[in-house]
């Protein structure tokens, strides 16, 4: 650990001390060694977010899967951040919001009443954002939602099935092609061949791969006895409900 901060402070004049996690680490080199003379857009209000907090794609398409594949891609968002977003010759300013006159008069509000509250929630909020790009971190995102939309429709329009995704991973009963796999960055690495697989609910999942190894994930838990046991209980309701959903699908085809 000694030698890796003295590595980052030789080479980037960065501090590991001032970086409590290794992509604030990164940040901060970003800002000191190669952000330059441009200017990030920046901003202070947290409520600004709210129309990029969607994320990536966390969707289950089939809740159960045999003889299946599951594949991460290394690195997404640094692999599409490598695209350059912006040119050189664009820069941004600071971006701070302020309530307009004249959208407040056309829904009948009070402009003065408005402005009061947005002073009194800027005043209150301790959520002060000072080296964040909005537009960036919606770019990088959206492009990473479109690269994996691509590799789903590839899988589709190959005949292939899609169980589950989430964010950077997928899970399909077809091989990916040997182009988009491999150790680059983008690129997809196979984590496991699985024999089956059950998909509860987003990030809660059970899988049994070809070495007969036991995969759990389930969202919010820690304690593995804990996870062993409600997963257990969820997988046998889940299969109690695909036989009542099954059911009635005989019963309204007939």
């Amino acid at each position: 650990m000694d030698e890796f901060n003295r590595y980052i402070f030789i080479n980037y004049s960065v501090q590991m001390s001032e970086s409590l996690t290794i992509s604030r680490l990164a940040l901060n080199i970003y800002f000191n060694k190669y952000l330059k003379d441009s200017k990030i857009l920046l901003i202070k209000k947290y409520d600004m977010f709210d129309f990029i907090n969607y994320g990536g794609i966390t969707e289950i398409y089939k809740p159960y899967a045999e003889e299946s594949y599951y594949y991460d891609v290394n690195s997404l968002y640094p692999h599409v951040s490598n695209i350059k977003l912006i040119t050189e010759n664009k820069y941004l300013v600071t971006f701070i919001t302020q309530p307009s006159k004249e959208t407040c008069l056309s829904y009948n509000l009070d402009y003065e009443k408005v402005i009061r509250q947005d002073y009194k929630w800027g005043m209150e909020s301790s959520n002060d954002f000072t080296d964040v790009s909005i537009v960036i971190s919606a770019m990088i995102t959206s492009y990473a939602r479109i690269y994996m939309n691509k590799i789903k429709l590839d899988i589709l329009n190959k005949g292939g099935q899609i169980y589950y995704m989430d964010t950077d991973s997928i899970v399909t009963n077809i091989q990916l092609p040997n182009h988009i796999v491999g150790i680059e960055l983008g690129k997809f690495k196979l984590e496991y061949k699985i024999k089956k697989a059950y998909f509860i609910s987003n990030k809660t999942y059970c899988l049994l791969s070809n070495e007969d190894k036991v995969i759990i994930k389930f969202k919010g838990v820690i304690n593995d006895k804990l996870k062993i046991l409600k997963i257990c209980i969820i997988i046998k309701l889940t299969l109690k409900l695909l036989k009542v959903i099954q059911k009635l699908i005989i019963v309204k085809g007939m």
